[in-house]
């Protein structure tokens, strides 16, 4: 069992449903200052964000998988990520 996981396999929060990356924010307890300085600022761990629920779509089509709800939570994540942002996201 691999217990090391690289930085851009984590992110701080999550959706419970994510499964392309690791939420650690609440896994491992940190509360130290330091130590989520060192996570976040230094490791560049961020919060999971519209790349992510884009991955995880692709998952579940490279799965087959044809569960509506969790294609549909997944599609209201997107939307929920892309208020505010639309410039960005063309």
């Amino acid at each position: 069992m691999k217990l090391w996981k690289r930085p851009s396999d984590c992110v701080w929060t999550a959706p419970d449903f994510l499964r392309c990356k690791i939420p650690i924010a609440n896994r491992h307890g940190l509360t130290e200052a330091s130590a989520i300085s060192l996570l976040q600022n230094t490791l560049g761990i961020r919060n999971a964000g519209l790349a992510d629920f884009i991955e995880d779509l692709r998952i579940l089509r490279d799965r087959g998988a044809d569960n509506k709800e969790d294609i549909e939570v997944l599609y209201k994540s997107i939307e929920l990520s892309i208020v505010g942002h639309e410039s960005e996201v063309r």
